[in-house]
This record gives C-alpha cells, structure tokens and sequence, in this order.
C-alpha cells in the first residue's frame, strides 16, 4: 500500500473567522523526510550485505531476491502509508467540517433570503392592496361624477323653464321660480343640491295650497302643459338615476341622497302629475316635447 500522491498537491481550506486558509502539512512532510533519511540511513549501512544487483542470480551469495527486495520495501513503505492514510482521514475530517460549516452558513443565508421573500411578498401584497383601494376609491369617484353631472343636466331642464306660468283656474303661478341667489353650477355640487331643496319647497307649497277642490290646471294653456311635461321628466329621469345599479352602490352618491329631499321630491312631483292626470282627460303625452 503506497501514499496517495495528490495529498502532497491538494491542500484543503478551513474557514478561521470566515476567511478561509490552506491547511499546514509541513509537519506531516517533515515527519515524512525524516522517516525517508533513516531508512536510507539504515539501507546504506546495510548495503554490503545485500550484494552486487547486477550480478547474476547465482554470482553473488549474499544478493537479495526479489521477494526480500519486496519485503524491505513494504517495510520501508507500509509505516508511511499508514502515516499519510491517518493524514488523508483528518484531512477528509476536516473537508467535512468544512462542509458542515458552509451548509451552516448557506441554511443561514437561505433563511435570511426566506425572511426578506417573505417580507418582500407581504409589501407586495400591502402595495397591491393599496392599489386596489386607489382603484376602487377612483371607480368610486368617477360614478359620483358621474351622478353629480347627470343631476346637474336634470336639474338645467327645469331652471331652463322657470320662466314659464302654471295656470289654473283659481291661480297663475311660477312653479319652477327660484330665489335670486339660487343658481346651477357644473362644477359646484352645492349649487345642484340647494336647487333640488327650492324646488321641493316650491312644488310642496304649490301641492299643500292648490291642489284640490275645483281647482284644475288649465290644460288648454301651452305653459301648463309644458310645465306639466317637464314634471314627468324630472320623475322619470329622477327615478332612474337613483335606480342606476352603478349609482345605488356608490356610498358617496348614498350619503348625498339622504342630505338632500331626493325621495320627497320624487314622490310630490308623483303625487302631483297623478292629480294633472285624473283631471286631464287626454293625459299629457310622455313624448311631449316642453321646449319645443
């Protein structure tokens, strides 16, 4: 058995403080030029007592055979591959806590890299839930733009008639008159609102102190039935924005709803066009133009 010839070429690492450094096999080469210069110390003395090597085999009596030759150096090599055998384990004990160590550091790594994935996911999802609040609060305010301008145009068609007279046989009114300071802005939601409030008030007013008794529209007259007209439209376009399933879900459109007498006024121009209604043998047609 002879030393593996890579163990004089290979030189393992270790990791002192994370750095890592050759392994010291000079003792182990000492030991070995130490244990070669005794035996050829000790083969030189004895050197005469084994013969000439180039003799024939049967010139010289005291030459060696090949089976002595044999013995001498397994003798000679055997101690120095059980030396560099017990080298080889420690180095290959030390390759493995090496390994060890590195499988350590990369569990540690790989925990680290899992925790920051982990946290790197959990932003991602926070994000992503940000996003999708923005999303909805956009969709959410864009509907009630929506709203606010279809009310606005709704609200127009009946300050555009607010010159026109509803006329009846006991009263000449302006039904859609409106206070000075009352206006229709498109970008000023409040001006909307404060509209719907005075003409709630006017067609309450108008309900609570004329309709009743001998007192009926006067349908012959061109105004009234206009008026007439454009009360169905506010009814009906009324109704159905309020209906719009985009429009019912949105809280922002529900919150203004409830601020402002949407459903009472809805239901006073209903009561109102039923009692033109019952009175007006003809029934005012829902495709009347009022501006035309």
């Amino acid at each position: 058995m002879t030393a593996d010839p890579t163990l004089e070429t290979v030189q393992p690492t270790q990791l002192q403080n994370g750095v890592t450094t050759p392994d010291r096999l000079w003792p182990w080469y000492a030991v070995t030029a130490v244990y070669l210069i005794g035996c050829g110390i000790i083969l030189f003395d004895r050197a005469p007592e084994f013969g000439d090597f180039f003799a024939p085999a049967d010139g010289s009596p005291g030459r060696l055979r090949l089976n002595e030759i044999g013995d001498i150096a397994a003798g000679v090599f055997a101690p120095l591959a059980f030396l560099w055998l017990f080298v080889a384990t420690q180095l290959q004990r030390k390759e493995l806590r090496l390994q060890r160590a590195e499988l350590a550091e990369t569990r540690s790594v790989l925990a680290d890299q899992q925790e920051e994935l982990e946290k790197a996911a959990e932003e991602s999802n926070r994000q992503t839930e940000i996003m999708r609040e923005t999303l909805r609060s956009s969709t959410t305010k864009s509907s009630y733009d929506s709203f606010s301008y279809i009310l606005y145009l709704i609200c127009r068609r009946a300050y555009l008639a607010k010159e026109w007279r509803f006329v009846t046989r006991a009263v000449d009114i302006q039904l859609f008159k409106f206070h000075p300071d009352v206006y229709l802005s498109e970008g000023d939601n409040s001006t909307v609102d404060t509209f719907i409030e005075q003409l709630h008030d006017n067609i309450s007013s108008f309900f609570n102190d004329w309709v009743g008794g001998e007192n009926a529209p006067a349908f012959e007259d061109r105004n009234t039935r206009k008026i007439i007209a454009t009360l169905r439209f506010l009814s009906e376009s009324l109704s159905n924005v309020v209906q719009e399933s985009e429009f019912s879900k949105n809280n922002l459109v529900k919150l203004r709803i409830e601020g402002i007498p949407f459903a009472a006024l809805i239901n006073e121009i209903g009561l109102l066009l039923e009692w033109c209604d019952n009175l007006d043998p003809d029934n005012i047609n829902d495709e009347d133009d009022p501006f035309s």
